[in-house]
């Protein structure tokens, strides 16, 4: 039988891209991903992302398999349902004998890996549910967004490197270098005291999505992570790109800020972990 999930060439990317447009904005977060690996390259390189479609038909939507060795994500993206079921019980290119990250997986896509999972001998072992919450492309800048009095916004510094990385709830052994990478590359923003000192930041992730905002404690409570995200999201508008952000289920504060902000919530993702049984 020949292998059913057909690599989509770099430049082909947009095909597929666009092709999430369908019902629009409920595929915003599968458009957004590709979108960013398009605008971006530094991205899939870093990702060692592929892109593989049903049947070489971008309207049975993407699976996308990046394999960084400690690492390994895939990234499952249906449009055509039943299709991307049949393909992924009989694909050989996925290793179902490894441990398995799936991120941002909508609710078809983990029903899906559900009715599947016995026959391909995984388990579905972490379900972390979150929030979408979106701002589209053409939506408004905020106004009136400037720096609070002594402060200013950069990116982050290799100095400060690991104060960032110590206090991300996902923090690893390799999400020091994730930081690094993102650092390197434009997608952090940090407010700054005019001592040099962080006060709080914001990034973009590699998936495109507004990644690990937070505040020191001696500067809480004066409004900087709301000014973050509306200086990010600015940034984001004026370079024509969608703008994402996920709240855990029980994190009533952040939900209640990107509401304030103006955010559409609307439904949840999962980031799932597979085990082989």
């Amino acid at each position: 039988m020949a292998e059913p999930l057909v690599e989509l060439p770099y430049s082909k990317w947009s095909t597929a891209r666009d092709a999430f447009k369908e019902n629009w904005p409920s595929h915003i977060v599968e458009y957004s991903f590709l979108d960013i690996q398009l605008k971006y390259p530094v991205f899939q390189k870093y990702l060692k992302l592929k892109i593989y479609c049903p049947y070489g038909d971008v309207t049975n939507g993407i699976v996308g398999i990046s394999d960084k060795e400690k690492y390994y994500e895939v990234f499952v993206h249906p449009l055509r349902e039943r299709v991307m079921e049949e393909c992924l019980k009989t694909t050989k290119l996925i290793s179902w004998d490894r441990p398995i990250t799936v991120p941002e997986a909508s609710d078809v896509a983990l029903d899906l890996l559900k009715r599947i999972s016995d026959e391909l001998s995984i388990l579905i072992t972490s379900d972390d549910i979150a929030v979408k919450h979106f701002v589209t492309n053409d939506s408004t800048q905020y106004e009136g967004i400037s720096c609070p009095p002594g402060t200013y916004v950069g990116p982050l510094t290799s100095a400060y490197l690991d104060i960032v990385d110590s206090t991300w709830a996902y923090t690893s052994d390799f999400s020091r270098d994730y930081f690094q990478f993102l650092a390197s590359n434009g997608f952090t923003y940090v407010l700054y005291s005019s001592k040099h000192e962080p006060m709080a930041w914001l990034n973009v992730g590699a998936n495109g999505d507004l990644s690990h905002l937070f505040c020191l404690e001696p500067f809480r409570r004066k409004g900087y992570a709301e000014f973050m995200i509306k200086y990010v999201v600015n940034d984001l508008l004026s370079r024509n790109s969608n703008v994402l952000a996920f709240t855990v289920q029980d994190n009533a504060p952040a939900y209640k800020m990107f509401q304030k902000l103006g955010f559409t919530n609307d439904g949840c993702v999962h980031w799932l972990t597979l085990e082989p049984k």
